[in-house]
């Protein structure tokens, strides 16, 4: 019975991203979604009644009014939220999501290792790190995640996720794939003007 609800969660939302969070930067990347994907297959939740009501009006985008039923409707599920609160909103998803799920943090200081300590080493990470100047043209990308743990669907899925949201948003960009061989993670690397982002990129502590 169990795999059976899975498969039926599953065969609804295989394509659908949750966006937990809607500051500046999850508000951004939702209207990014919405230029490769249909707002069908997009779903969104923040704390405030009236920006939930506000952005899924100017949008169309529906809303979820919890973390745990975001998270519940999502395959891909956007954790767009500061880093003081990855603690409680990683406990309210922690019983929804399961190894079919992906989890997208956009959390700096926050490793791919802390979110799988949290919610489980069989749950899929994926860190990607947009940072403030991605929003006005000026900045860079960076994702991390295990290859090995993605099918090749998923990860052209999660390419197309990021890629088309930042080509909308820089006015020129480059994809750099870094790999580190005692981990098997693929960096790419996506920037605009200041090309010396991409060598202070390789500071970050990913994994």
């Amino acid at each position: 019975m169990g795999l059976f609800k899975i498969s039926k969660r599953m065969e609804k939302s295989m394509n659908t991203f949750g966006f937990i969070g809607m500051g500046n930067m999850g508000y951004a990347m939702l209207k990014g979604a919405l230029n490769s994907f249909s707002k069908e297959d997009i779903i969104f939740t923040c704390p405030s009644s009236d920006r939930r009501e506000k952005i899924s009006e100017e949008t169309g985008v529906r809303f979820a009014e919890s973390n745990a039923e975001c998270a519940n409707n999502a395959k891909y599920i956007i954790l767009a939220v500061k880093p003081q609160v990855y603690d409680v909103v990683l406990k309210n998803i922690h019983d929804i999501v399961t190894e079919e799920s992906i989890v997208i943090s956009l959390a700096p200081g926050i490793t791919i290792t802390d979110i799988k300590r949290k919610l489980g080493d069989n749950i899929r990470v994926v860190r990607a790190m947009p940072n403030t100047p991605a929003l006005v043209g000026e900045g860079m990308t960076g994702i991390s995640y295990n290859t090995a743990e993605f099918s090749f669907e998923e990860r052209d899925i999660i390419e197309k996720f990021f890629f088309k949201h930042v080509l909308a948003n820089l006015r020129s960009c480059r994809h750099v794939l870094l790999r580190a061989d005692n981990t098997y993670i693929s960096v790419s690397i996506l920037c605009a003007e200041n090309h010396s982002l991409t060598k202070n990129s390789r500071k970050f502590s990913w994994f």
